[in-house]
């Protein structure tokens, strides 16, 4: 059964109240996932399913179900949170309630309206378990048409070259033909004419169109899919020359001129919350339905000049056509979006740049989250308050760093998986998790010593999981425990999913995660 996970909004425009309102929300996006069961997630506590998707769903003859996932708000935070590493409690909640296991690798996921962070989270689940990404457009009647976010890249290193050089040609020629000579040298890795032309052929129609001139001249030109495709590759193939701990810069976005006065890239916004953003360099990003390009650029030109007043001009960087139309066919404006990263990226390589991604259309966002995973650039989102509307931020009380909360990165995510496909740590791992939540005891931590009883990893993965669970050690010899779980320890270590440690296992946020994909049985 392939499932079709989204985050359904409680109110507003957005939310699928009637069989009317579902059916121009969703239907689109059903027929072409071709999903034979819908997960709807609420962020207002409620696990109720809407009354138009039911109706919709039940019209598909589809099962859906309901679940609640944390919506974050800062007022209620003890102060003891640690920004750094929140991401792997909340993406095990939503793993655990809708019941996703790693081999779930056709999972639908559509990154839509909802909260920057749990959308965020749902692509940060695409990263490690698979399947398809999908965001949804309205047009002017409120008809959501869907599209898949293609995120694949070629399979082999050189393919992977390939694309990245013809992208980086594009930044320079835009969509002129090129010769396939014309890419080598560009890209560490470019294989010669032949490998690359095969690379071509391979992609024809999709990345890639040819075309063959009267005297015999074969040029190529990239698909507008193609384009946004070989800017992943490109963030993939290209590292800065410059090494980590330099100057430090963001990449945040603007919906508009007038959204600009009290949201997440105004003048009162950067001054409330400057002890969360120790960058020396910003550069804002303006994104937009409705607008043409003069607009655009009268939008970029008026907010760079508000930020540069109140953070000084040398500190925001100016990019031409700073700014992305969303209006675009979606291939063409994630194009842009990401060609304005790669080049302020590649002009000023000597800046460590972060993106801000929760102000950046639904749309838009997954081209960012893809960009920052294939570089490795830090994502992370600074949370606001949608319900007030001075300063944009919640009244937490807390300092202005509680609300700067970090997205896993690719080396995290990339370390997940690495977890998952060690088969041997799965039940060492699962039942360190299962301990830490334990209803009597939470927070235990198992550890191998004898003196530990109860609580040593052995016994209590006996006690608490009956015969014939698939995660239940089996039985054996004490020399046996011994060896095994000093073996299971030692390379959970070494995956990264144990803290180094010669007794105990305690999971890090990685190992955490990744023992709710291990779910076998929905403890």
């Amino acid at each position: 059964m392939s499932a079709l996970v989204m985050i359904v909004p409680g109110n507003g425009p957005n939310h699928p109240d009637t069989f009317e309102r579902a059916d121009s929300l969703y239907s689109d996006l059903i027929s072409k996932t071709e999903c034979t069961r819908i997960i709807s997630l609420r962020e207002d506590s409620s696990n109720e399913t809407p009354v138009g998707l039911q109706e919709l769903a039940d019209s598909r003859g589809l099962p859906v179900s309901t679940h609640t996932i944390e919506r974050l708000d800062p007022s209620g935070f003890t102060g003891d949170e640690d920004q750094g590493t929140l991401w792997s409690e909340h993406m095990a909640t939503i793993i655990s309630n809708v019941g996703l296991r790693h081999d779930d690798a056709t999972t639908d996921f559509l990154i839509g309206p909802g909260s920057g962070w749990n959308a965020s989270l749902l692509s940060s689940i695409h990263s490690v378990i698979g399947g398809s990404i999908w965001v949804s457009v309205l047009d002017d009647e409120g008809v959501a048409e869907a599209f898949r976010n293609g995120h694949e890249l070629p399979d082999t290193p050189n393919s992977v070259s390939t694309i990245a050089a013809a992208g980086k040609l594009s930044l320079e020629w835009g969509d002129q033909p090129f010769e396939s000579v014309q890419l080598q040298g560009l890209v560490e890795g470019v294989p010669a004419t032949e490998g690359i032309e095969n690379t071509f052929r391979k992609h024809e129609g999709t990345l890639v169109s040819r075309r063959s001139t009267e005297d015999g001249k074969v040029t190529f030109e990239l698909t507008p899919e193609g384009r946004r495709i070989s800017m992943l590759a490109l963030a993939e193939k290209w590292q800065p020359t410059s090494v980590k701990g330099g100057p430090r810069g963001l990449i945040l976005a603007a919906r508009d001129a007038h959204d600009a006065k009290k949201t997440i890239e105004t003048v009162e916004y950067l001054r409330e919350h400057s002890p969360a953003l120790d960058f020396k360099s910003y550069l804002v990003v303006v994104n937009k339905h409705g607008s043409n390009e003069n607009q655009l650029a009268e939008s970029s030109n008026d907010i760079n000049a508000a930020v540069s007043g109140y953070i000084g001009e040398s500190r925001v960087v100016t990019m031409p056509d700073s700014f992305v139309d969303a209006d675009k066919d979606l291939a063409s404006s994630h194009f842009d979006l990401l060609s304005l990263i790669h080049r302020a990226r590649e002009e000023y390589h000597g800046i460590d740049w972060s993106i801000e991604v929760s102000r950046f259309l639904s749309p838009l966002r997954p081209a960012t989250l893809l960009y920052s995973y294939r570089s490795g650039i830090e994502a992370f989102c600074l949370l606001k308050n949608p319900d007030k509307s001075e300063d944009g931020i919640f009244a937490s009380g807390l300092d202005p760093s509680k609300h700067r909360l970090a997205l896993p990165n690719r080396e995290k995510l990339d370390r997940i998986r690495e977890i998952l496909s060690t088969d041997s740590i799965h039940k060492a791992v699962f039942t360190a998790a299962l301990a830490k939540g334990d209803a009597d005891n939470p927070g235990t931590i198992l550890s191998s010593n004898l003196k530990d009883g109860e609580n040593r990893m052995y016994e209590w993965n006996r006690k608490k999981l009956q015969d014939g669970h698939p995660m239940r050690w089996p039985d054996m010899s004490e020399a046996s425990q011994r060896q095994e779980m000093s073996k299971k320890r030692n390379t959970g270590i070494e995956k990264g999913a144990f803290e180094e440690h010669k007794e105990s296992f305690i999971l890090t946020p990685e190992g955490f995660v990744a023992a709710f994909f291990l779910n076998p049985m929905g403890e």
